[in-house]
């Protein structure tokens, strides 16, 4: 094959994946602002391949998400839409929650040189109740105990709360994810994004 049609099945090829992620970030409104940047992206991720949930991940970032001195650093909300065969028990999504991260803290920090234990890493998981009007089959609250790799490079408790629904018969998984505490204003703000959201 000459390298002219080569270079033009190549460009062909990414044009066609750049199509494909443009028609999955149009399934998933979150009804943020424009402020709130975000990407779409295949499960399991790169910088996790061993996490065992396949399907997309969308996910939005707060202003502020990389700036350690805005009240809405590290916050996002993030939601994955997964293979209908996947495992949601409450022992997959601790797990696959510290896998996710542990290989998110590991690629970040090694691509810049520097040593990160993510075997210290510790997530607690409780199961909230859930109210019977709401379409939520389950709800978790978290923290995680990790170093956050972006912009500190230190000890950081995230605060996660955990939602759960079908999209016919996908399992969906939204997260709310912010160091605030919960009452700031940041947790108000994107508690109102998740009830808004919707998978098209």
């Amino acid at each position: 094959m000459k390298p002219s049609i080569i270079f033009s099945v190549c460009l062909l090829f990414f044009a066609t994946l750049q199509a494909q992620d443009a028609q999955m970030a149009a399934r998933f409104n979150f009804h943020t602002p424009e402020s709130w940047r975000g990407e779409v992206i295949k499960l399991p991720p790169r910088f996790a391949p061993d996490l065992e949930w396949h399907g997309i991940e969308s996910i939005k970032f707060a202003p502020g998400m990389f700036k350690p001195g805005s009240e809405s650093f590290f916050s996002y909300v993030l939601v994955f839409l997964l293979s209908k065969d996947d495992d949601v028990s409450e022992k997959a999504l601790h797990d696959q929650i510290l896998t996710y991260y542990r290989g998110l803290a590991k690629a970040v920090m090694g691509g810049r040189g520097i040593p990160v234990d993510t075997g210290n890493f510790q997530l607690d998981l409780k199961a909230d109740p859930v109210e019977d009007n709401k379409k939520y089959l389950s709800t978790w609250t978290a923290t995680l105990d990790w170093i956050e790799p972006f912009a500190t490079q230190k000890a950081q408790n995230l605060h996660i709360e955990v939602h759960q629904w079908k999209n016919a018969d996908q399992p969906v998984l939204y997260f709310t994810v912010s160091p605030q505490a919960k009452d700031h204003a940041i947790w108000k703000e994107m508690r109102q994004y998740r009830e808004q959201f919707e998978i098209k």
